[in-house]
């Protein structure tokens, strides 16, 4: 269904480079923010489908970055994954707590997050396919019965003539 942007909110270029390349061998657009800051902009301007962001960043640190994302009405919606370094339980529930949908530690779970991303697109996708599917069965029976009804309607009695103009 297209090819999904994903914003990557990370300051170490090597590690937000190998994933922007990995996202892009899958067939993703990918914008990278190196900050807090310019990420909060970023993920306003660009409308990613999936955010990707570190916890520890200059400017603005990855939490605060993400409340303020979930508070944001126009973006409030879009799945946000941390992926740090910090791999501590508390780090994970604080994620959460602020409305992460997931927590990817960037030591070892690279190869999984990468797996996750396809599987969420392919979710969307699937469920964008069938809410398509279902809207134009919808209309299509909606316009036959209408075709049906007035089928049976008795036009011939209650016919007016209304001349479009007075020329």
């Amino acid at each position: 269904m297209g090819r999904k942007r994903v914003l990557i909110i990370e300051d170490e270029q090597d590690f937000a480079a190998i994933l922007k390349y990995r996202l892009q061998q899958k067939g993703h657009e990918t914008v990278i923010a190196a900050d807090g800051e310019s990420g909060l902009d970023q993920a306003s301007r660009c409308r990613p489908d999936l955010i990707v962001l570190d916890l520890m960043l200059p400017k603005m640190p990855g939490l605060e970055v993400c409340r303020s994302i979930r508070g944001n009405p126009a973006m409030g919606h879009v799945p946000i994954w941390i992926m740090s370094a910090l791999d501590p339980a508390s780090y994970r529930v604080e994620g959460f707590m602020v409305g992460a949908d997931g927590y990817f530690s960037k030591t070892n779970q690279l190869p999984d997050l990468l797996r996750r991303v396809d599987e969420l697109f392919d979710q969307r996708d699937a469920a964008a396919g069938a809410a398509a599917s279902t809207t134009t069965e919808f209309v299509t029976s909606l316009a036959e019965e209408m075709l049906a009804e007035l089928a049976n309607k008795p036009w011939h009695e209650n016919r007016q003539f209304i001349p479009l103009s007075e020329s």
